[in-house]
Order: structure tokens, then C-alpha cells, then sequence
């Protein structure tokens, strides 16, 4: 097959949908023909030796909702299936125009009043009700399915689990990971509230990752370790104790599976795809939305453990890796191309 991936920021913007792009076209180039095309928006550096042709066109609007994407069309011509990311305002019904094979992949949440507005008269439009659309979480597919959307593929995110192996040594200091949590959306604000309570504890210390664009003045207490290579992030989580995201949007982090495979517990926001993608148990602590108190409940509790307890705090370390070998992904990405075939064979 000749599979055209197509999302709005650059792969160097390196967040959770550029990596799903990266890892699931490198998995699919050794089999079939893939295009990746990103717009210039949010571009951080050049990328190079890639297993799939990247395209990058020119970030273009049409009103300041709108996206305007229209010079793709020459990249879409002999394309067999598309795969487009679906919340980017004004791209969905280009994509349309050339190819009836098409996936809109809900990796991103819509939030704001005028996005609202916008997507309730798009998912009038039959014409996107009968195309495929592939969600990471069963809650968020559920919501589609009452509003008429009947084509649905429910398939969560992966880890490689050879890459994100356990961690060996539990550390003389509490450390606790919250990485990409350097905006208001990811709830840095909240990070900066919850490591001041927390200054008086001198064995607990905050490590954060991830490029920001705004100056940010953090903590004593908190240490800020950039935009990190894989390699190198690795290195941090698996010396790390606790994941920390107190974020406030959020479809499926990778960020979380990948401290549970390295056997980390996580204290994170109660929103509803990430409860419908890991469930309750004892390595995931749901905190309110924007509840300080709460977060601080949440992080203590594995504190004490850790402290008190080492023993009980190894055996979470242990469960919380059985969790992520659910999304094992020589598990997960073989599902990802059988959704394609299914795709490619319906038309």
C-alpha cells in the first residue's frame, strides 16, 4: 500500500503525535510506501535518516481558525490511504477531496469554544461520518459512537518495551518526573504550586523535559533538563522515583506509559481517556483537576512508600511494568496495520 500520514506540526515538535507518526511509519516503511507531510508549524530542527519520505509544506492559514492546506493535494494523488490527524481546523474536508480511503485519527483533544462550534457543523457532514476514524481510548470512540459515527477503530498507543526496560536501583532521593509539563495546558502552574509545598522536603527533588517557548521561572526545587534525546530522557525516567502530570488536556500520554514500563507509578490528572486507557489500580493515582491539596495527597502516597516501605514500593515498581506490557508494541502496532488493510480493502 501507498500510506500518506498527514499532521499539522513538524516531527521535531516531538510530542505525543509526532512520535506516533515516526514510530508506526518506520514500522509500516519495511512493508508498503510511506509519506509522512507535516506543515513548517512548530519545526525545532531538521530531521534526518528516516525510514519514510517526510515532506514538510508551508504552514498556511485561511482566517485565524482555519488551516489551509491546499498545496498538499500534489503529495496525494497516487496515494492508496490517508491518515490525517482530525483536529486541525480546516483540513479535514481537503482531505476528502482525494481519497475515499481515509482515517481521521483523534490523537488531540478540542477545547476551545470557536473548535466547538466549528466540529459540531463538521460532524453534520456525512461525508465525514462515513470514513473511518481511529481513537486511542474506548471512552473517547464511545462518545462518537452516540453521536453517529459508526466506523471506528479503538487502537491505544504502544512502548517498546526493549527500549523502556526496568530500572535496577531505586535512588537515594525521592525524584520526580514530569516531563512536557512546561505550559499552562500540561499544568505547569500547577507544578509550580505543588514543588513549592513540597521545598521543606530536601530528599524530593522535580526533574521537567521538554522545550519551552515562554520564559519560565522554576522552582528551587525543580530542575530543568531541556529538550532531551531519547537515549538521554530514558536515562532520567529510569533514575527517576514518580511521574508527576498534572495536566489538563490530555487524549493518551506517552509519558506515562513510558515510566510504567521503566516502573514508575504516576500521579495524574482524573481525565477521562487516561482513566479509560489504564483503569484503577495501585500505580496510578487520579487526582482532581487543578486540585493542589489532591496532587500533594497523591505524591506523599508513594513518598511514604518509598521511604517507609521499600519493599511494598519495589512490588509497585513491578506492577506498574506488568501494566505497560499491555501496549507492548509488537503488540499494538501489528493492530495498527490491520486497520489499514481493513481500510484499504472496504473500498
Amino acid at each position: 500500500m501507498n500510506i500518506v500520514f498527514f499532521n499539522l506540526p513538524h516531527l521535531s515538535y516531538s510530542r505525543g503525535g509526532e512520535k506516533w507518526i515516526k514510530e508506526v511509519a518506520s514500522y509500516l516503511s519495511s512493508s508498503h510506501k510511506i509519506t509522512v507531510i507535516t506543515t513548517d508549524y512548530r519545526k525545532l530542527y531538521d530531521l534526518k535518516d528516516l525510514e519514510f519520505n517526510y515532506v514538510t509544506i508551508k504552514f498556511k492559514k485561511r482566517t485565524f481558525l482555519l488551516n489551509d492546506i491546499r498545496q498538499i493535494k500534489e503529495y496525494l494523488m497516487d496515494s492508496d490511504l490517508i491518515y490525517s490527524f482530525y483536529h486541525w481546523a480546516g483540513t479535514q474536508r481537503e482531505i476528502l477531496k482525494h481519497s475515499n480511503r481515509v482515517v481521521f485519527g483523534h490523537h488531540g483533544m478540542i477545547n476551545s469554544f470557536l473548535q466547538r462550534i466549528y466540529y459540531r457543523i463538521l460532524e453534520k457532514d456525512k461525508k465525514i461520518k462515513n470514513v473511518y476514524h481511529h481513537f486511542l481510548t474506548q471512552y473517547r470512540a464511545d462518545l462518537y459512537k452516540r453521536k453517529g459515527f459508526n466506523k471506528i477503530f479503538v487502537i491505544p498507543n504502544f512502548i517498546d518495551l526493549k527500549k523502556y526496560r526496568p530500572k535496577t536501583e531505586i535512588a537515594d532521593k525521592f525524584r520526580i518526573l514530569s516531563p512536557g509539563v512546561v505550559t499552562k495546558e500540561k499544568g505547569v502552574d500547577i507544578l509550580f504550586k505543588v514543588a513549592n509545598v513540597l521545598k521543606s522536603y530536601k530528599d524530593i527533588e522535580f526533574y521537567v523535559a521538554g522545550h519551552k517557548y515562554h520564559q519560565l521561572n522554576f522552582p528551587d526545587n525543580v530542575k530543568y533538563l531541556g529538550l532531551l534525546k531519547e537515549d538521554d530522557y530514558i536515562k532520567v525516567i529510569r533514575n527517576g522515583n514518580l511521574l508527576f502530570l498534572p495536566t489538563k488536556i490530555e487524549a493518551f500520554s506517552f509519558s506515562i506509559l513510558e515510566n510504567l514500563a521503566i516502573g514508575n507509578p504516576a500521579v495524574v490528572s482524573n481525565l477521562p481517556d487516561i482513566k479509560s486507557a489504564f483503569g484503577d489500580t495501585e500505580v496510578t493515582y487520579y487526582a482532581e483537576l487543578n486540585n493542589v491539596k489532591d496532587y500533594l495527597n497523591g505524591i506523599l502516597k508513594y513518598y511514604k512508600i518509598w521511604k517507609n516501605n521499600p519493599k511494598r514500593y519495589e512490588e509497585i515498581c513491578k506492577e506498574a511494568r506488568m501494566i505497560a506490557m499491555n501496549f507492548d508494541s509488537e503488540i499494538i502496532l501489528p493492530k495498527v496495520e490491520e486497520m489499514f488493510k481493513i481500510v484499504y480493502d472496504s473500498n
